[in-house]
C-alpha cells in the first residue's frame, strides 16, 4: 500500500494483486466506482460487485472492500486516506507505557477477575487506562481497556477514597469476531474499533495505540487465520472525528 494518499476523480478502477511464491505479483479481483455516485467518506463494495471475485468459490460470501476518502473541496475530487501497516511492533517500555499498564493491578481486582471467569475462564492479556470518546457529551471519559484471550471489556473506574483500593465498574464485553476492523491514527493518539452489529463504533484515545490495536487485530487474525494487522487501517491525520 502507497502511505502517502491517493487522489481519484470520475470513474475510477482499483485493481488487486497479491504475490505468488515466485515473488511475480498475480491479480485477485477489480472493481470500479464513480466519485460522483458516493459522497459519503466510507464506501463499502460487497462480492457481488467484485469482479472475477463474485463468483469465486475460493472467497468468503462475506468478503469486501472498505475504501475511505477526504474530499479536497474541488468538484468531485476524493483522496484515499488509508493504508495498512508494515512490519509489527514490539512492547512498548517506556513511561508513557508504564502510566496507561494497569494488567497487574487488574490482576489483583476481584471484582474484574470474576467478571473474565464468567465467561468460560479467559485469560487476562492486558489491561490498561485509556480515554473514551462520549458521542453524547461530546468528551473523552477515563475507562479501562481490558484484553482477553477471547474478547476486550470496557470497564469504569469509580472514584475511591484516599487509600482505599481501586474500583472498577463493567460497562461491556465483545468478542473479538465482532469486530469488523480497527481504525488506528499515526498522527495522535486515537483509534476506533468498528462493531457492525452496534449502531455506533467505538473511539479511544491513549498512548501507544498503534501496538495496542496490533494486539487486538492479532486475536481476531488468530480467529479468522490471518497476520497481525490484517485488520488495522492506517491514517496520517490529526484526529478521526471525521469518521467518528
Amino acid at each position: 500500500w502507497n502511505p502517502k494518499p491517493i487522489h481519484v476523480s470520475e470513474d475510477v478502477k482499483v485493481i488487486l494483486y497479491t504475490r505468488t511464491k515466485l515473488g511475480r505479483r498475480g491479480k485477485l479481483f477489480h472493481f470500479w466506482f464513480n466519485t460522483r455516485m458516493h459522497q459519503s467518506s466510507t464506501l463499502l463494495i460487497s462480492k457481488p460487485n467484485l469482479d472475477e471475485a463474485c463468483k469465486s468459490k475460493k472467497y468468503s460470501e462475506n468478503l469486501s472492500v472498505r475504501l475511505i476518502f477526504r474530499s479536497d473541496g474541488k468538484s468531485d475530487r476524493r483522496t484515499l486516506l488509508f493504508r495498512q501497516p508494515e512490519g509489527l511492533l514490539k512492547k512498548p517500555d517506556d513511561e508513557k507505557w508504564k502510566e496507561i499498564d494497569l494488567t497487574e493491578e487488574i490482576k489483583s481486582c476481584e471484582k474484574v477477575m470474576a467478571q473474565l471467569k464468567q465467561y468460560g475462564h479467559e485469560k487476562l492479556v492486558w489491561a490498561g487506562q485509556v480515554m473514551k470518546w462520549s458521542t453524547g457529551r461530546r468528551v473523552y471519559q477515563n475507562r479501562v481497556l481490558v484484553l482477553s484471550s477471547s474478547a476486550f471489556y470496557n470497564f469504569k473506574p469509580e472514584k475511591v477514597k484516599k487509600g482505599g483500593k481501586p474500583v472498577y465498574t463493567f460497562a461491556w464485553r465483545y468478542k473479538y469476531e465482532s469486530l469488523k476492523w480497527i481504525t488506528c491514527t499515526t498522527a495522535s493518539n486515537e483509534f476506533i474499533l468498528h462493531l457492525p452489529s452496534q449502531d455506533f463504533d467505538y473511539r479511544f484515545s491513549c498512548h501507544h495505540n498503534k501496538y495496542i490495536c496490533q494486539m487486538m487485530s492479532s486475536f481476531l487474525g488468530v480467529t479468522n487465520g490471518c497476520d497481525a494487522w490484517s485488520y488495522v487501517d492506517m491514517v496520517d491525520v490529526t484526529t478521526l472525528d471525521f469518521i467518528h
